[in-house]
């Protein structure tokens, strides 16, 4: 099982460009073990025949 909840903390729309930051929170299954790690995450969209596709994403790990 694999669920990320998404809280983004910022969000800027330019023409058919646009991008979102905020934090990731993921939980998942390995083996059967439950785990859970959190990621700061930028990603930017551009907008296509009405909708909006994600162009490039970056997520890393939050220090300490």
């Amino acid at each position: 099982m694999h669920l990320v909840r998404v809280r983004p903390s910022d969000v800027r729309v330019s023409g058919d460009m646009a991008y979102t930051v905020g934090l990731e929170h993921t939980s998942v299954s390995v083996d059967g073990e439950p785990h859970t790690y959190t990621l700061r995450a930028t990603q930017v969209y551009r907008r296509e025949e009405g909708e909006w596709k994600v162009a490039h994403r970056h997520g890393d790990t939050v220090p300490g």
